[in-house]
């Protein structure tokens, strides 16, 4: 049977949001491979990387508090 692909599609992070950067830098690691992509106008993606952590945390956090939806 074939994958469905808009299952894929929507159950995917938006490119280019905190969450996608993180996946995408996992998805890489488990290749062996640094991450590649910058976030929020930072160039160097090992930054880019730790930024969007920061930022995925606290979004994490705000949803569980009930706090605004960034």
């Amino acid at each position: 049977m074939p994958k469905n692909p808009y299952r894929d599609r929507f159950s995917k992070p938006f490119p280019w949001t905190a969450a996608f950067v993180v996946e995408h830098a996992q998805w890489r690691a488990k290749r062996g491979k640094s991450p590649s992509l910058s976030y929020k106008g930072e160039r160097n993606p090992r930054k880019a990387l730790e930024l969007a952590k920061m930022d995925d945390a606290l979004q994490n956090i705000d949803h569980r508090l009930g706090g605004p939806n960034w």
